[in-house]
């Protein structure tokens, strides 16, 4: 009978142990979700930085934390809220390799005089779930005989040269094809380059498009014969090559932004247009010229989704901050901070996200891709005054591997999760 009592309290004692262990154990997930999956050291420098240690699918014995657990994921979590945390599984691809894919310009790898890498080793925390591990193969058989474009300016050729890149691994040995061609993207005479490039993936039939436009409005010159023309910027309908090829595309990313200044518009000898007719004085202000065409872009594109003319999933990408301290690109604005991301506070205050963006997009099918907030934090990621071209820093495009590749996380996995693609 004792030793029945003895057994009997002890077997309680193991399951009230047990009962105590698990809702701590929950609570140490709960609290940790947004934390990294690495095993990390908390960084010194608190003052500065919004970091915190963690364990990559460990609970709090180290024991594997089930993937339907680690991977909380699904259509109602916000993306854009969270923290960059330190991570082992950092970067996803070499910043010497990727050579047929990385312009050298943003692969900082291979710039002189840089002191550090450590922006390679970030990655982005959602505070209420997790963005589910990039896979390559898993995004081109989401993406199999499908399409996918963007279009926009150089910051949007930089998230296409991420892509590229993950998916590639860093490797030139995928079989990958040049479909340039068939639409249109071929070196014209006398360019530099073509307009766009278009690559599909062999095996899954994938198309990777870029195509370059930095207004994302149609622009025509207004004399054909004369080099030194003007051209008619069109503020009230989108690219011509959105308009020829959008019937073919599932995923379209815009963006647009930066080149909306005056210095751009008047270099690029673009005369606003709408109606086909020269804009009227009401649009000399910049502001209220972008917030015009994006809402009317927008709505060209909604319609065509509306009488179903496309079945694409088309995203607008919020802007990319700029990070010029002390000045602007071209009067000493520097970047040149080699330190971890900063610390929350300090960007506190700033816009976090794209308000024209999101005006023009409300009520309609198109869809936010909101990485503003999430790349305020990175002033360090930027190319700095290591680029070849030493006049000025770049404050502006982002190193590679580096930032861009966490706005394809967010994509990713926002075509796994939201079923944008069918």
């Amino acid at each position: 009978m004792r030793k029945l009592l003895i057994w009997m309290v002890v077997t309680i004692g193991v399951l009230i142990a047990a009962v105590v262990s698990s809702s701590i154990r929950l609570s140490v997930f709960c609290v940790s979700s947004t934390l990294d999956h690495s095993s990390e050291e908390l960084l010194s420098d608190t003052s500065r930085v919004l970091l915190l240690p963690a364990t990559d699918g460990l609970d709090a014995n180290g024991s594997t934390i089930p993937e339907s657990i680690s991977e909380k994921v699904g259509t109602g979590c916000d993306y854009t809220q969270g923290k960059w945390v330190k991570s082992d599984r950092r970067p996803l691809y070499s910043g010497t390799e990727c050579k047929q894919w990385l312009a050298p310009m943003w692969a900082c790898r291979l710039m002189p005089g840089r002191p550090s890498f450590e922006y390679e080793n970030y990655r982005w925390q959602p505070g209420a779930c997790d963005l589910p591990t990039f896979k390559a193969e898993v995004f081109l058989s989401r993406m199999k005989n499908k399409v996918i474009a963007f279009v926009g300016d150089s910051i949007g050729r930089q998230q296409y040269q991420s892509l590229m890149c993950m998916l590639t691994g860093g490797k030139d040995d995928i079989d990958v094809q040049d479909v340039g061609e068939a639409y249109g993207l071929v070196k014209q005479l006398g360019s530099v380059r073509p307009e766009g490039v278009a690559h599909r993936f062999v095996e899954a039939n994938t198309t990777i498009i870029y195509y370059w436009s930095a207004s994302l409005c149609d622009i025509q010159p207004l004399n054909e014969t004369d080099p030194n023309t003007e051209y008619a910027m069109h503020i009230d309908r989108p690219v011509m090559f959105v308009q020829e090829f959008l019937r073919v595309m599932d995923v379209l990313v815009l963006n647009t932004g930066h080149h909306w200044n005056r210095g751009k518009i008047n270099a690029n000898k673009w005369v606003m247009h709408v109606n086909g007719q020269r804009a009227g004085s009401e649009f000399r202000t910049l502001a209220v010229a972008r917030n015009y065409s994006m809402t009317k872009i927008v709505s060209w594109l909604d319609n065509e989704i509306m009488q179903n003319k496309t079945e694409a999933r088309i995203y607008v990408r919020s802007l990319s901050p700029r990070h010029f301290f002390e000045g602007e690109w071209d009067s000493g604005g520097r970047c040149d901070n080699n330190m971890v991301p900063v610390e929350e506070k300090n960007v506190a205050g700033q816009i976090g996200t794209d308000a024209v963006a999101e005006d023009a997009l409300k009520g309609t099918n198109l869809h936010l891709l909101n990485i503003t907030y999430i790349s305020l934090f990175r002033d360090e990621a930027h190319i700095s005054r290591y680029r070849a071209n030493q006049k000025g820093q770049d404050c502006l495009h982002w190193c590679l591997p580096g930032v861009p590749d966490v706005w394809n996380e967010v994509l990713y996995a926002k075509l796994l999760f939201d079923g944008e693609t069918g």
